[in-house]
């Protein structure tokens, strides 16, 4: 591993950590004080965090400049994708298997981290796909 991918790595979990709190503050929020279903409020949650974490890999992580409207297009069409990973991994860890929620929403932000990281180094802010 070299060293400019370690430090992408470690940045991109200081934007996932700040990106996790937004979304972890609004689910608990959401489920606690308005009593909302535990995976409509996660879901909520996730989609709060977007913008945070666009703009946190875009300028901090992998210090882009690419094509803003291009980028954005590709990281919602991954976002979308993990989106619906985190959802159907968080509905089976705390539905089927009956984990409590923040529990299963770390354990689902693993996944999500990891596959985030892979599809947008290669992908979403890929200088071989900037325009």
């Amino acid at each position: 591993m070299t060293m400019e991918l370690l430090q992408k790595i470690i940045r991109y979990l200081v934007a996932g950590g700040l990106a996790l709190l937004v979304h972890l503050a609004v689910l608990t929020g959401l489920v606690e004080w308005l009593l909302v279903d535990e995976l409509l409020a996660t879901s909520v949650g996730f989609l709060c965090a977007v913008p945070v974490n666009f703009h946190l890999q875009r300028t901090f992580v992998f210090k882009s400049n690419g094509s803003y409207a291009t980028e954005f297009r590709r990281y919602v069409l991954v976002t979308i994708s993990t989106f619906l990973l985190n959802g159907v991994v968080f509905a089976i860890l705390h539905s089927g298997v009956g984990i409590q929620y923040i529990p299963a929403q770390l354990c689902a932000t693993v996944v999500i981290l990891v596959a985030n990281f892979i599809i947008n180094y290669f992908f979403t802010f890929s200088l071989r796909n900037a325009r």
